[in-house]
């Protein structure tokens, strides 16, 4: 089996020991409560081959053990946005 290793662009050192204050201010505006566990996060284009299609109907199963639990979804535009909207708005997938 072959691998290849590709470097993400992000400083990831900023995010090793946030200030307590950087943590709330984001969970205020995520609103998201203290209870909200796990809290999954994605970034990723909504194209078809980074199979966000397929995350969404894995969390609802999340959310079954999980009840608190939250996905974040970081995206930018694309053709699939329809599709995604579509799953994300299906009373299957929200609470």
């Amino acid at each position: 089996m072959r691998f290849s290793l590709f470097l993400h662009s992000l400083g990831l050192d900023k995010f090793k020991n946030p200030k307590t204050s950087t943590i709330i201010d984001m969970k205020n505006k995520l609103r998201l409560k203290d209870d909200d566990y796990p809290i999954v996060g994605i970034v990723s284009r909504y194209i078809h081959v980074k199979g966000i299609q397929y995350i969404i109907p894995t969390f609802a199963k999340v959310t079954k053990e999980y009840p608190n639990a939250q996905l974040l979804l970081g995206n930018t535009i694309s053709n699939d946005n329809v599709e995604i909207q579509n799953l994300l708005s299906s009373k299957d997938y929200t609470k």
